[in-house]
């Protein structure tokens, strides 16, 4: 018996004069007892009698066949409206800024590009080697313990076709994975891949390794998207859709061009799929990420990089 709700709902009735309540189809063992914990809830503020046993099917709440009905009732009242408040908490936390940031964080790249490369100049700084100091240099960070180069060279870039490049690919992506989680978090996570990324790159490429431009960035989030899927997903096919889209615009955009940084490009997927992978398989993806303030995220995702700097000018 379906209802309207997120959870289906069935009911068993046996020769007697007992029925069995049950989610359809829940993804686990664990998120069934918890489904049977709320319906409990739920149950007992109505004065309906019932209790939790095991059924030869799995957990269910056990009641008389005469209060089954008034029970699903219930049940799917209370279904749709947890839905709906879930819905909307979720489309107001995660949209609340996320667009507005991917904006102004594209654009905040753009000027940053004019300072790095001298063509805007503002207070002197245009005497700093930018480059020089930020991008990636495998012989720094592994023989002079300079490892903050990871984060620096995200922000800098050879010359506007680069730029571009990542800015519509980086925006592209950014924008979709600010919906799925809120913009702070997305930004923190794609930073923190993507340094991540960028230092394991190095450890495999060695000290020749030289390398800038935000590409491992949007690849990392490239990745942290394809590893999202579907929260409700019950087959394969439609839980790995998002890792096979994912997997071809790698191959797609991530391997063509002889100044192409390969490696840096598979890291940054690597890196922010396994991120995610590992996020879900603790139960934080959808759990306790949710409860973290967007603008604290996106807020040390900010210091993240402005410490970066700091250290390559001042060390």
């Amino acid at each position: 018996m379906t209802s309207q709700a997120q959870t289906e709902i069935l009911i068993e009735e046996t020769d007697g004069e007992q029925a069995y309540v049950r989610p359809a189809s829940p993804d686990s063992p664990m998120d069934a007892e918890q489904i049977l914990q709320d319906w409990s809830l739920v149950l007992c503020s109505m004065h309906i009698p019932h209790r939790i046993v095991q059924h030869k099917m799995g957990a269910a709440l056990s009641l008389s066949r005469d209060s089954a009905q008034k029970a699903r009732e219930q049940i799917v009242l209370f279904e749709a409206e947890n839905a709906q408040f879930v819905t909307d908490v979720n489309a107001a936390r995660k949209g609340n800024g996320s667009t507005e940031s991917v904006f102004w964080i594209m654009l905040a790249l753009a000027l940053w590009h004019g300072i790095s490369q001298h063509q805007i100049k503002l207070f002197g700084i245009d005497d700093i080697q930018w480059l020089q100091l930020g991008r990636v240099d495998g012989r720094a960070m592994l023989e002079q313990g300079q490892w903050w180069r990871a984060l620096t060279s995200l922000t800098l870039h050879a010359d506007a076709k680069h730029l571009l490049s990542n800015i519509v690919f980086g925006g592209l992506f950014m924008h979709l994975l600010c919906q799925e989680t809120g913009g702070g978090i997305a930004w923190l996570l794609t930073i923190a891949a993507a340094g991540l990324a960028n230092a394991l790159n190095v450890l495999i490429q060695g000290p020749p390794h030289l390398a800038i431009g935000a590409s491992t960035a949007v690849f990392a989030g490239l990745g942290l998207l394809s590893g999202m899927g579907s929260p409700r997903a019950k087959r394969w096919p439609a839980a790995l859709a998002p890792l096979g889209a994912g997997l071809v615009l790698l191959a797609w955009l991530g391997s063509g061009g002889e100044r192409t940084d390969v490696g840096a490009h598979l890291s940054g997927f690597v890196v922010g799929l396994a991120l995610i992978f590992g996020l879900r398989k603790s139960g934080l993806e959808r759990g306790t990420l949710d409860h973290l303030p967007q603008n604290l995220c996106g807020l040390c995702a900010f210091a993240l990089i402005l410490t970066a700097w700091m250290l390559a000018v001042i060390v």
